[in-house]
Order: structure tokens, then C-alpha cells, then sequence
């Protein structure tokens, strides 16, 4: 954790930095793709809201879902960590899966 003492996002929520980093990534991803056409997620029967839905965003009909994980120093290992959890790749949710590393 001390190396992310006064980092940008460092003190914000777990929830609220996932967001900003999602948000970034989607700036991203239309940079990467100017010619796509980005839509917001489609509310989700089973999850009642956009917001809940399986995936993140539209790109030219393709539903793009992000996921952020925050690196980690393991100090007694001298090592780097990092985990994606909650990544759903069996059940056809998504197209494309975009991982930012915080």
C-alpha cells in the first residue's frame, strides 16, 4: 500500500475507482477504434439495469466488458500481484474483455 500513497485514485473506493478506470479504458478503446460506433450497455433483463449489465459497452455491436485489478508488492516474496476476479468467460457475457492494471 505505501506505493500508492498519494497516487491519483490511491484514496477513492474500490467501486469508484473501478469506474474511473472503466471510463478510461472505453476513451481508450474509441481512440483505438475511431471508426466503431460506441453505445452505453443495454439494461439486462436478469440484472434490471445498464449499469448491471454483462458487459461494459457497445462497440459497433460488439459488447466490450472491462475489468480492473490494482497491483500489488508482495514484500516476504519481492513480487508483483495482481487478480482479475470475478471474470465470468464461460457463460458468452461478452465479445471482448479489456484488463487495466492499476
Amino acid at each position: 500500500e505505501d506505493a500508492y500513497l498519494d497516487v491519483p485514485m490511491a484514496s477513492l473506493s474500490t467501486s469508484l475507482r473501478g469506474q474511473m478506470i472503466q471510463d478510461i479504458a472505453r476513451i481508450v478503446d474509441t481512440l483505438i477504434h475511431p471508426q466503431g460506433t460506441m453505445a452505453n450497455a443495454t439494461p439486462y433483463e436478469r440484472y434490471g439495469s445498464a449499469r448491471n449489465a454483462p458487459y461494459d459497452w457497445l462497440r459497433s455491436g460488439l459488447r466490450i466488458e472491462c475489468k480492473s485489478a490494482k497491483l500489488i508488492w508482495l514484500r516476504g516474496q519481492k513480487a508483483w500481484k495482481f487478480t482479475f476476479p470475478g471474470i465470468k468467460l464461460d457463460r458468452g457475457l461478452f465479445d471482448e474483455l479489456i484488463l487495466a492494471l492499476y
